[in-house]
């Protein structure tokens, strides 16, 4: 039986909180946007991509609700194989400011049972993209960014890996932070050219 051991790694696996409609009076919950613009532009997206995951959360801690979509290609081979990650953050007036990151999910993986892309779970403003990396043995990846409302801008913040054995002894974990990698920011993070220090 496969073991759960992440809980405790990145702290923020938690799916986001419920929807809740704004009340006009007390200005409690979420101000949910109603307009076209995000119809809009997953159609436009549609016409080579196919949309898998769609989640609202408020990533800058403004009330606002934002959204995060997966975009993944019709036709995946070796040379159109990823995945694209938007972040849509929302503004009062129903515009707002987007952020892309086409190298983080590999959808193409013809030599591996590895699941792939699994999810990605958001706790107030942290986000971590889940990944099965490797069946034999197991191996996870969590990838994890933060918005920083200082600067309007996204950064990696943890990179975690959790390899499971059928001897339960041999199971680690590996977690890099800033700390090992630097300041990167989501719209340049790479994972085949990003380098680690230890500190």
């Amino acid at each position: 039986m496969i073991k759960i051991l992440l809980a405790p790694l990145l702290l923020i696996l938690i799916s986001c909180p419920g929807e809740k409609k704004k009340s006009a009076k007390k200005g409690k919950g979420f101000i949910v946007l109603k307009n076209s613009k995000i119809d809009q532009f997953i159609q436009s997206k549609n016409t080579t991509d196919s949309l898998i995951l769609n989640k609202e959360c408020d990533l800058n801690m403004d009330n606002i609700k934002d959204k995060i979509l997966v975009f993944s290609p019709k036709n995946i081979n070796v040379e159109n194989r990823f995945s694209t990650i938007y972040l849509l953050i929302y503004k009062k007036d129903g515009k707002f400011t987007e952020y892309s990151n086409s190298k983080i999910i590999n959808a193409y993986n013809p030599s591996s049972y590895a699941e792939g892309f699994r999810d990605i779970a958001i706790k107030n403003n942290y986000f971590t993209v889940e990944e099965n990396i490797s069946s034999q043995p197991i191996q996870n990846k969590y990838t994890t960014f933060t918005f920083d409302k200082k600067n309007n801008s996204i950064y990696l913040h943890k990179l975690g890996f959790t390899t499971i054995y059928p001897d339960a002894n041999q199971d680690k974990d590996i977690i890099y932070s800033s700390k090992n990698f630097g300041l990167i920011k989501f719209e340049n993070y790479d994972p085949e050219t990003i380098k680690y220090q230890s500190k």
